[in-house]
């Protein structure tokens, strides 16, 4: 009954840590780069974005993981690297504007938590209906995923920091000059 107990345990905790990258991976951002995609320079000629952070439950500020810390640090870092960063409802409004998304993924078991962390940047697609119809595609996109104790859950920031960094290389990458 033990080993039974146990060999359960073992595969809730499996689950926990595969529920991030099969989540990742079903909206397209498994990738590094332009998400395994067919394309190029993708982020040539963007300069202005807006931002977008999903999954930081205000549960996470203990952890020093902040919606509205991660919401300024991102616009520093954005308008540092040469980006004009602009409110949702601007980027609407703006033709060229695209998307930048920071997408948290946690999942809890016991002690331990399993989290996947996606970085994607979605650009407009106009449509020929009117001059202000469009959709959105994701033209770059990084995932990382990774497990800690609760008491390392702080850890999420520096990856987050990573994904950041990756993305402001590849976009001086595509736009320098």
């Amino acid at each position: 009954m033990v080993l039974c107990n146990r060999a359960f345990s073992f595969l809730i905790v499996l689950l926990c840590l595969l529920s991030p990258s099969l989540g990742a991976y079903t909206q397209g951002g498994y990738a590094e780069g332009d998400g395994g995609q067919f394309s190029n320079l993708t982020l040539k000629g963007i300069d202005t974005v807006t931002l977008r952070i999903n999954g930081m439950s205000p549960d996470y500020k203990r952890y020093g993981i902040d919606k509205a810390r991660w919401e300024k640090i991102m616009t520093e870092r954005l308008q540092n690297a040469g980006l004009k960063v602009v409110t949702y409802d601007e980027a609407l409004r703006t033709p060229n504007a695209a998307l930048v998304q920071l997408d948290l993924f946690v999942n809890y078991h016991y002690a331990y938590y399993s989290y996947g962390i996606l970085l994607a940047v979605r650009h407009k697609v106009p449509l020929p209906s009117t001059a202000q119809s469009f959709v959105s595609d994701t033209i770059w996109s990084e995932y990382t995923n990774h497990y800690a104790r609760n008491t390392d859950l702080g850890t999420v920031n520096g990856y987050i920091q990573t994904l950041l960094d990756h993305f402001i290389a590849a976009y001086h990458a595509q736009n320098a000059g």
